[in-house]
């Protein structure tokens, strides 16, 4: 009996091996079909996109396995929440029809050869739901990535106006509730307030209030050399500086915030050039010399400390030989700014200013040099030498007079092509 009983059911089996085997013979074609088909792509590109709460799209899809697919690529702008953007090469998934069972659409891997990533912290916004059908609650609600790696990675976000983040690193992305955990290796953090820093490993976190950073890990070398300036100094006058900078800098902090961060570091320039700034041009007409229109920097170092939000800049030391050289120290406490600096300046270039000796008094190393009191804001900074220099010549109104005729000249060279 017990014989009989074994047969029976392995001849069930069979058969329903058979059966499983038939069926599959018969429904795999049309669910590869049905996967590469353009109205799968669109409901794929609605669920993501709802899921993970921007404008998705995937390009062609071609079924590789029974659960896996691959795309030729995938771009998500205008999101709403952590991700702001997203664009991706080729990529491979693996769905799988167990999460079903937890109303979720489930992916156990998603696997991306190299991609870009837009961050960004949000804030919550009630959402219109249109109301669901009754057996809604039978159907998966989200898309839920357990496991996402991508080989060559850019994760970016804004930093005070700039694209900041971490380039070319290899990243992983976890759930964590409904937003991501982020995890880096390798490649190079960028922020443009700092040079350039080797990335050994961060893990940080993006949610609806906060952006934080759980561990961050750069080479143990932070010393930079030739580090080009353009990056470090605003926009507007990227175009005026030239030069290479070198220094280290050490940030302590709770997370990437500025406000909450303290520091110090040096710096100095190597081969700096200050060309077509404004203030030059003037002081070429103030003082008739085209020489300074466009200056060298032989030396520019200093040395700075901060503890949000103050900030002191000390052992400043600029000459531009045989034109001018400032040494000192400046503050900067809340945005309001102090300090004095030592301003020297050779001979010729204070020709033009009758009694210069009134203001600068001492003589040293082929400098005349005078304290300069700095006040103000950083937006807007204030120096007393100005005002001192215009006491003065009014105490000589015929060197007034020759200056405004040297502005007038200048106006009708560059209005008539001349420069």
């Amino acid at each position: 009996m017990a014989l009989l009983r074994w047969r029976l059911w392995l001849v069930v089996l069979t058969g329903g091996v058979v059966l499983a085997l038939a069926a599959a013979a018969i429904i795999n074609p049309q669910l590869t079909r049905y996967v590469e088909s353009q109205a799968f792509r669109d409901e794929l590109d609605r669920q993501t996109s709802k899921g993970l709460h921007f404008q998705g799209q995937y390009k062609a899809i071609q079924r590789t396995g029974l659960l896996t697919a691959r795309t030729e690529g995938f771009t998500g702008s205008d999101g709403v929440k952590a991700i702001k953007a997203i664009s991706t090469g080729e990529v491979d998934a693996k769905f799988n029809p167990l999460g079903i069972l937890l109303r979720r659409w489930q992916l156990d891997y998603v696997r991306i050869p190299s991609g870009t990533v837009e961050i960004q912290t949000y804030e919550p916004k009630p959402e219109n739901k249109p109301p669901k059908p009754w057996y809604a609650v039978f159907l998966p609600d989200r898309v839920y990535l357990k496991e996402v790696t991508c080989d060559v990675a850019d994760v970016t976000w804004q930093l005070r106006g700039r694209k900041a983040g971490f380039f070319k690193t290899r990243l992983m992305l976890t759930p964590h509730g409904r937003d991501f955990d982020y995890w880096a290796s390798g490649g190079t953090m960028k922020t443009g307030m700092v040079p350039d820093l080797a990335l050994r490993q961060v893990h940080l976190l993006v949610t609806k209030e906060f952006l934080t950073l759980y561990e961050l890990e750069l080479a143990p070398n932070l010393e930079s050399e030739g580090i080009p300036v353009d990056p470090w100094i605003p926009e507007t006058w990227a175009s005026l500086f030239r030069g290479a900078a070198s220094g280290d800098v050490l940030w302590n902090g709770s997370d990437m915030r500025l406000e909450s961060s303290s520091g110090r570091g040096a710096f100095r320039i190597e081969g700096g050039r200050v060309a077509g700034a404004p203030f030059l041009n003037e002081a070429a007409v103030l003082t008739g010399k085209k020489s300074i229109e466009e200056i060298k920097l032989n030396r520019c170092a200093l040395e700075f400390e901060w503890k949000y939000p103050r900030a002191e800049i000390k052992q400043i030391d600029i000459e531009a030989e045989g034109a001018f050289s400032i040494q000192g120290s400046a503050r900067i406490d809340d945005q309001n700014l102090t300090g004095s600096v030592q301003f020297g300046v050779t001979r010729k270039y204070l020709e033009w200013l009758p009694r210069a000796e009134e203001i600068f008094a001492r003589e040293k190393d082929g400098y005349l040099w005078t304290t300069v009191k700095l006040a103000g804001s950083v937006r807007s900074p204030r120096e007393d030498l100005s005002p001192r220099v215009a006491a003065l010549l009014k105490k000589s109104p015929g060197t007034a007079v020759g200056i405004f005729f040297r502005k007038v000249g200048d106006w009708f060279e560059n209005a008539l092509g001349g420069k």
